[in-house]
């Protein structure tokens, strides 16, 4: 059967010109209604795109002979924003420990008190501009807006930024590198930073003659004890206590804590004098649970006293002990921010011959009196 329909060669077709789309008139819509219509949206939208030009032009903050921050006008004229300018940056990201968000240090250079807010904060426009009229005691003016005035300043101050973080505990530390260790500590000759975070410091490499001074008070003041292995063994176990985190590093830290009864009331107020370190309070195996944990914890590298206790608390606390000893772990907190940390001190208790604290195995009792 042949083929009802001829064969046609292909054909080549040149592209069509791109078409305007076609607009529909609404019924019923006057014309004249829809010119004044379409003329309001051009003018929005010419408006919309000058604002944006407008805005394009304050690109970048100037600062003038170490002044406030300047910026420059789409007209070309330079206008005031701050009357300050950022001296410092500090990104500040702490131990999980802190239990605290990372914030945002700004330094200013009008006051010689830092800024410090959220980090959440500084990535918002209407806090961050906030929070510096308010430390600043200024108006900042939004020009071209308030979004990116906030943004340039937020820019430069992420230009000059440093990340900085804060450890909780310091003491001594390894370099798993070298292998080497280092001693740091907080103000007041703290290791731990518990109350305010703050970054640690080493000890100068030559000591002052201050420091000479100290050491020969610390051991002399050990010569009032006569008993030449009782002063020994104190000077002994305050040692191991500073070097915990190296002894524990080498297996080599006591797990056990030093019970000492005094013979006679006078003795027992010249060690409680005498051994707890300069600055510390006199801690109490009365004291709270939790707040005993935190002693045992935050104690690092450095000696802990106590006092015996005769409370219910006492008791609980005296377990704990034996627990943080034995595991040489301290449970820390409770609910979803618990945690443990090592335990990192030897402590040293003063008791009486009747303290339930004999009964421990974890508990070295010394009875001067014999």
């Amino acid at each position: 059967m042949m083929n009802e329909f001829p064969h046609t060669a292909p054909q080549s077709f040149a592209p069509c010109p791109p078409q305007m789309p076609v607009v529909v008139q609404p019924v019923g819509v006057d014309p004249s209604i829809l010119i004044q219509m379409q003329g309001t949206i051009s003018r929005l939208e010419a408006r919309l795109q000058q604002a944006k030009l407008h805005e394009a032009a304050y690109d970048r903050l100037y600062q003038p002979e170490g002044s406030g921050y300047w910026i420059r006008t789409p007209s070309g004229c330079p206008a005031q924003l701050t009357s300050f300018h950022f001296t410092a940056a500090r990104a500040r990201y702490y131990d999980p420990l802190h239990r605290r968000p990372p914030e945002i240090e700004l330094m200013l250079s009008c006051t010689s008190v830092s800024l410090l807010i959220a980090e959440t904060d500084f990535f918002s426009d209407r806090r961050l501009l906030a929070a510096l009229q308010r430390h600043a005691r200024c108006t900042i003016p939004a020009k071209p807006s308030a979004r990116k005035a906030a943004e340039l300043l937020r820019g430069t101050a992420a230009a000059q930024m440093e990340s900085v973080w804060l450890p909780f505990f310091s003491g001594w530390t390894r370099d798993l590198t070298t292998g080497t260790w280092d001693f740091q500590t907080f103000s007041s000759f703290r290791t731990c930073s518990a109350r305010v975070p703050e970054l640690p410091v080493s000890p100068p490499e030559v000591l002052p003659a201050a420091a000479a001074v100290a050491a020969s008070a610390f051991t002399s003041a050990y010569e009032a004890v006569t008993a030449p292995w009782l002063r020994g063994t104190l000077l002994l176990w305050q040692h191991a206590a500073f070097l915990a985190s190296v002894l524990q590093d080498a297996d080599m830290l006591p797990r056990k804590a030093l019970l000492l009864t005094p013979p006679s009331l006078a003795a027992q107020q010249l060690l409680a004098g005498l051994l707890p370190f300069p600055g510390d309070t006199v801690c109490s195996l009365d004291s709270d649970v939790q707040d005993f944990s935190k002693m045992l914890a935050f104690a690092k590298d450095r000696p802990l006293f106590f006092q015996d206790g005769d409370s219910t608390a006492a008791l609980e606390n005296a377990r704990r002990l034996h627990t943080a000893l034995c595991s040489s772990t301290v449970p820390l907190f409770s609910g979803k921010a618990a945690c443990s940390v090592p335990l990192r001190t030897v402590p040293l208790i003063l008791g009486a011959d009747s303290s339930p604290l004999f009964a421990l195995s974890s508990v070295v009792c010394l009875c001067p009196a014999h």
